[in-house]
């Protein structure tokens, strides 16, 4: 998971250099990729970020109605991949923490970490089948900034 993280925001940085050298496709106004390939040559890790990104979410999770992807990385583990999106909503983080969580829940996540704290929720926890799920939501004056993490195993 730490390399996961480390891998992720290496290349968000990538993505703000906007050069075709470091990996980074060229820019058309705001929307930019990068893609990274691992050891034996397969792409590791895929970064989208743009307005409104389409997104294929793992299979029980659902888009919450209305919201804006901003950010969407694919990371491939070798046996397990993970999707990290980070979205924007006009509602409350509370509305988005307890659509994700019933979608968690459904799915057989336990949660190991639950915090609320002054307008933002984070939820962590772990499914029965390795599922790995992660949410943070927070006020944003607007209405709603959340970062969504669900990684499962490639033969789920």
């Amino acid at each position: 998971m730490r390399k996961m993280v480390i891998v992720v925001v290496t290349s968000i940085l990538l993505v703000g250099c906007n050069s075709s050298d470091n990996g980074a496709s060229p820019n058309d106004g705001d929307d930019a990729q990068v893609r990274l390939n691992g050891n034996d040559g397969k792409e590791a890790l895929n970064v989208s970020i743009g307005a409104d990104l389409k997104v294929d979410m793992p299979k029980g999770y659902s888009l919450y109605p209305g919201v804006m992807v901003i950010t969407k990385s694919n990371v491939d583990q070798g046996d397990s991949t993970a999707l990290v999106l980070v979205m924007s909503s006009k509602d409350s983080p509370e509305k988005l923490a307890s659509f994700y969580r019933k979608q968690a829940e459904a799915a057989g996540v336990e949660f190991s970490m639950e915090n609320t704290s002054g307008g933002a929720q984070t939820l962590m926890g772990k499914g029965p089948d390795g599922t790995v799920f992660a949410l943070s939501v927070i006020a944003d004056g607007s209405g709603t900034t959340a970062q969504l993490t669900v990684g499962v195993a490639k033969d789920s």
